[in-house]
């Protein structure tokens, strides 16, 4: 079974709509399912809640108790750099995720993680750096830059639970 993670209920009310889910729970976490397609794919869709640790936490519930065999964690993010093809409404996939205000050792953050491709020519590749806070300074979204294109506040976890569960995972 496919799971579709997503932070929040605004991110989450098109798919939800389009798709026609149903509650299954609504706590600690949001979870819903749908089937979609001509196959009829049976997916799970979580809405964790902003951060990491809700993410984290939400991801490990749902890994913990439903069979899924891929994640695919979609949302919102911010653009660390300025790119024709990351301007407001574009589309993108991540190649890795890492941590951003998690530091490995010194100033780098922890090791980045990879992330499942799609087969999207279409879509910008690029790396993805989550934090705890939004980036609104100037200076600070330069420093993150260093790591990835794109910031957002949940991604990495979502990236890493999976991992530990031995689920691929595509942002």
């Amino acid at each position: 079974m496919m799971g579709l993670v997503l932070a929040t209920e605004r991110e989450a009310q098109p798919l939800l709509k389009l798709l026609a889910a149903t509650t299954v729970t609504e706590s600690p976490f949001r979870l819903l399912r749908a089937v979609v397609g001509e196959h009829s794919l049976e997916v799970r869709i979580l809405v964790t809640g902003m951060g990491k640790v809700a993410a984290a936490a939400a991801t490990a519930a749902l890994l913990s108790t439903v069979d899924i065999d891929r994640l695919i964690n979609l949302g919102a993010c911010g653009a660390l750099v300025d790119r024709d093809d990351l301007a407001p409404g574009a589309l993108c996939q991540v190649g890795r995720a890492v941590e951003g205000d998690h530091s490995g050792f010194g100033d780098r953050p922890a090791d980045s993680l990879a992330c499942l491709p799609v087969d999207a020519p279409y879509l910008a590749n690029v790396d993805l750096v989550t934090t705890d806070i939004p980036v609104f300074n100037g200076q600070r979204r330069t420093a993150l830059a260093r790591f990835g294109q794109i910031v957002d506040m949940e991604g990495a976890a979502v990236v890493r639970t999976a991992a530990w569960f031995g689920v691929p995972c595509t942002l």
